[in-house]
């Protein structure tokens, strides 16, 4: 699947940002984030802009992930919007936050916490 030219919410993801890259091994995320408006994926009006990070997601078959942001402070932000079994589209409000990444295999499971401090916000 091309990610870059399927629309998710009338929003390519190309529309969204440019240059996002994950390390794995530094457990970071880098790139820009473009200031969006009227995106309404939340249903929330206060929520319709802003910069969003889209990203795919894959596992094992017999693996459960499950993502959310996490702020500085340690609280879980709503899960993001599920666009089909592996998309998910966040809205990221601070570079402060973090992708938290939770996973469960049998009876192993554990999270994997990405910093976003390398993200560019960009603003309106």
């Amino acid at each position: 699947m091309d990610n870059e030219a399927k629309p998710y919410f009338d929003r390519k993801v190309s529309e969204l940002q440019h240059g996002i890259l994950i390390n794995d091994e530094t457990k970071t995320i880098t790139g820009e984030l473009y200031y969006i408006e009227n995106y309404n994926l939340f249903g929330d009006p206060s929520k319709d802009h802003g910069n969003f990070l889209a990203l795919n997601f894959s596992a094992e078959e017999d693996v459960e992930i499950r993502v959310a942001l996490r702020e500085k402070n340690g609280d879980y932000l709503t899960d993001p919007v599920v666009v089909d079994d592996n998309f998910c589209v966040f809205r990221v409000t601070s570079n402060d936050q973090k992708l938290v990444v939770l996973y469960k295999k049998n009876d192993d499971s554990g999270e994997v916490v990405y910093d976003l401090s390398g993200l560019v916000l960009s603003q309106e």
